[in-house]
């Protein structure tokens, strides 16, 4: 499962928020938020979506999915 609140800090610190990142994505805003739930699964894939868009650092990438 996902790690919200640290994804959200990050968003936040770089003045973005979850309907910008589900847009990036190429995600409706309710399968983001199912995704952040973890109502469906984050693939390995998205994940390295994710870290690459937000420029994510491994510490960060840990701590937001495999924590």
């Amino acid at each position: 499962m996902i790690n919200s609140n640290a994804l959200k800090s990050v968003l936040i610190m770089q003045g973005h928020n979850i309907e910008w990142l589900a847009e990036e994505l190429g995600y409706t805003r309710a399968n983001m938020y199912k995704k952040l739930s973890g109502e469906t699964k984050i693939t390995l894939n998205e994940v390295m979506q994710i870290r690459k868009i937000l420029d994510l650092s491994d510490e960060q990438t840990k701590e937001i999915f495999f924590a």
